[in-house]
């Protein structure tokens, strides 16, 4: 699912559409940019699919996430990138 318009729309859509669990991008799948998430609004969106019974909710990363770059600079965003979904998706769940 995107979050595109906000994880309050996400839960919403989630709900709607009788999802049992979800699975989601927490940022942008194509970019190496991570925007933070508010942990009110992270709270919201797991209240919300709390109260739906909708669980487990699972993080994917970016695409462009590659820990055997043979490259500096792509491992050492790689690393960052990973690091930062890891902290989004532990305030997602």
């Amino acid at each position: 699912m995107s979050i595109a318009s906000g994880l309050k729309r996400t839960a919403e859509v989630a709900i709607d559409t009788g999802c049992e669990a979800v699975q989601m991008f927490s940022g942008n799948p194509n970019s190496w940019h991570t925007p933070s998430l508010s942990p009110e609004s992270a709270e919201e969106f797991v209240t919300l699919l709390a109260k739906n019974g909708i669980e487990p909710v699972v993080c994917h990363t970016p695409y462009l996430v590659n820990l055997a770059a043979p490259d500096p600079d792509i491992l050492a965003r790689s690393r960052d990138t990973v690091r930062a979904a890891l902290s989004r998706a532990a305030m997602v769940q």
